[in-house]
């Protein structure tokens, strides 16, 4: 089901291939993103509040990116895709910092000064991301994705 992505997209792709079903979506349903704090994950030792912060972040910069093209609602109906998200890993460093060095665009402009001057970006470190979309009304999978990145390369304009 899923297959590797192409350049510019997430590491593992599935797209449904239905052009009709796709035109009728202008509504999405963004569900709050999890972080997910398993026995076996790397996330496991991260302090809840941090993991709740890093989540709200998350769902706020793609609600921010969504509501661009898409009309943002709170419940389910006709045409409305519902999307979900989880970070499912995290890597050494500070995960919240580790975002906003990739979203925020003055935090990457200090990451970059010390790159020049130190070799290395601030708060460098690795995420792994799933996320999934489906129709509100009869549950069809839309798309799926996981990807992972290094500290340096996340990107909120990839695409699915």
């Amino acid at each position: 089901m899923l297959k590797e992505g192409e350049k510019g997209q997430a590491t593992l792709v599935y797209i449904k291939e239905d052009p009709a079903k796709w035109k009728s979506f202008d509504k999405i349903l963004l569900k709050p993103v999890q972080v997910w704090r398993g026995e076996e994950s790397n996330a496991k030792d991260m302090d809840k509040e941090d993991a709740e912060l890093l989540g709200r972040y998350l769902w706020s910069k793609l609600n921010e990116e969504l509501q661009k093209d898409y009309q943002m609602v709170d419940k389910p109906g006709p045409g409305v895709l519902v999307f979900e998200m989880a970070i499912t890993e995290t890597g050494k460093s500070m995960p919240i910092l580790d975002l906003a060095t990739n979203l925020y665009p003055g935090a990457l402009v200090l990451s970059q000064g010390k790159r020049l001057a130190l070799g290395t970006n601030s708060f460098v470190g690795e995420a792994s991301v799933e996320a999934k979309g489906t129709d509100a009304q009869d549950g069809t999978l839309m798309f799926a994705a996981v990807d992972r990145r290094g500290g340096g390369e996340i990107s909120h304009e990839k695409s699915i």
